[in-house]
């Protein structure tokens, strides 16, 4: 009698040690458009825990094959004992996981709201531009164009400089007056300014002062960019000007057509986080210097 009862109250045991540790279903985290890494992190936990669950079913069933057996009470305790220890142990680490997991997903929803707000923004620069600058646009002075999440506003020389020269003209002014705004919106932005040139004859006057296409491009860049601060208030930080020369051309070099869509002005409109990431690409990853 007093080991029949003693069976039922370890049944009863097992029974409410295998409620306990049943797995609590995880909330799958929502698909964004493009991985990252707070996502992968929580598809590796969520295979840890299904693992430690599996691990959790084979031991409950053990218990549960030894009571089926009735085995020596003894024995049957003390591998009872043992194994309960591990379901509790592996009980915690899978409380720890799941924790992890509930932090990670609440790092991926922080971080696709974040993407969501940059798409938005992407946007509405768009719109703005494309509005402000219509009348260019359509007289193919100006074109915009989009490569993923950078925007290339480009100018041709004609509105900006006369042939082989770097000085503003009152017309490149006012486009500088109206960009400047949409610029200023967005403190975060990068303004990457570039000059392009390109391959013909310049006059002996422009030679002596710029006697190469890259001299002449970093000319016009930066008074640009010196005239967005000065004149237009745009922060020196968001403004970056180089020179291109004439070895990035977008039409035949060769025709007079081609080399004046080529002598151009590109505002390259970066976000800076990328702007910060690409930077930290080029960077030569030698020996911390002593």
């Amino acid at each position: 009698m007093k080991k029949t009862y003693l069976i039922g109250f370890l049944a009863a045991a097992f029974t409410l040690a295998g409620c306990a540790t049943q797995p609590q279903p995880l909330t799958e985290p929502e698909q964004s458009t493009a991985p990252t890494p707070a996502a992968a992190q929580i598809t590796d936990l969520q295979k840890q825990l299904t693992d430690k669950n599996a691990r959790i079913d084979v031991l409950n069933a053990k218990l549960a094959d030894m009571r089926k057996q009735n085995a020596d009470l003894s024995g049957l305790a003390k591998s009872s004992a043992d194994d309960q220890a591990v379901i509790a142990e592996l009980s915690k680490e899978k409380a720890a996981l799941q924790d992890q997991v509930g932090s990670l997903q609440k790092e991926a929803a922080s971080l696709r709201t974040a993407e969501n707000a940059a798409a938005r923004n992407l946007q509405n620069r768009i719109a703005r531009l494309s509005k402000e600058f219509a009348p260019e646009i359509a007289k193919g002075e100006m074109a915009l164009k989009q490569y993923r999440d950078v925007l290339v506003l480009s100018v041709q020389n004609s509105v900006f400089f006369v042939p082989d020269w770097p000085t503003l003209l009152p017309g490149g002014r006012k486009i500088l007056h109206r960009l400047a705004p949409i610029l200023k919106e967005d403190p975060s932005l990068v303004v990457r300014v570039e000059g392009n040139t390109a391959t013909a004859e310049s006059s002996p006057a422009s030679l002596k002062l710029y006697p190469t296409s890259w001299h002449l491009g970093a000319a016009r860049a930066a008074n640009v960019v010196a005239y967005l601060q000065r004149d237009d208030g745009v922060n020196p930080q968001q403004l970056v000007a180089s020179s291109l020369g004439r070895y990035h051309p977008i039409a035949d070099n060769n025709t007079a057509v081609g080399r004046e869509k080529n002598r151009r002005v590109d505002f390259v409109l970066v976000p800076r986080d990328l702007w910060d990431l690409q930077g930290l690409k080029t960077i030569d990853q030698g020996p911390a210097a002593k």
